[in-house]
């Protein structure tokens, strides 16, 4: 399933078509320990968490990580929006402090960019960090 068609699905919020998508994708994936299969994982987590399955979000979301972290490095953009999209998460379960680990964990991995291309995801970060903070009530730090 490309990026494209599963934002707009989940966009859209055609969330049963997406699913059944993903059925379908997780069955063809023969290789389960792949950066493929790594992507099918991020995409359900995020299905999972528009639908607020909070829990299983984190769960697929923790092993899209693990095994794009195996794969792409630790520096990788695709580990960074993870684990920006973690935080997210733990931010809707009212974790706020976790989710600001996590908002860090994706800056400190974006900052290792040139400039140019760093500041193109930067600002929602902080955004995301500024909220976390705003959840903590630090309204000084957001």
């Amino acid at each position: 399933m490309s990026v494209i068609t599963h934002r707009y699905l989940l966009e859209s919020g055609s969330w049963n078509t997406c699913q059944e998508l993903l059925a379908i994708a997780f069955k063809a994936c023969d290789d389960k320990d792949s950066v493929l299969y790594a992507h099918l994982l991020n995409t359900s987590a995020a299905l999972n968490g528009k639908r607020n399955n909070t829990a299983e979000a984190l769960k697929l979301y923790e092993a899209s990580k693990d095994i794009r972290e195996r794969f792409l490095g630790s520096d990788h953009e695709e580990l960074a929006n993870t684990h920006n999209n973690m935080g997210l998460v733990l931010e809707s379960c009212c974790r706020p402090q976790e989710a600001l680990e996590s908002f860090h964990r994706a800056i400190a991995i974006d900052m290792k960019k040139p400039e140019a291309e760093r500041n193109k995801i930067l600002r929602i970060r902080h955004l995301n960090v500024g909220s976390a903070y705003v959840s903590l009530g630090k309204f000084d730090d957001a």
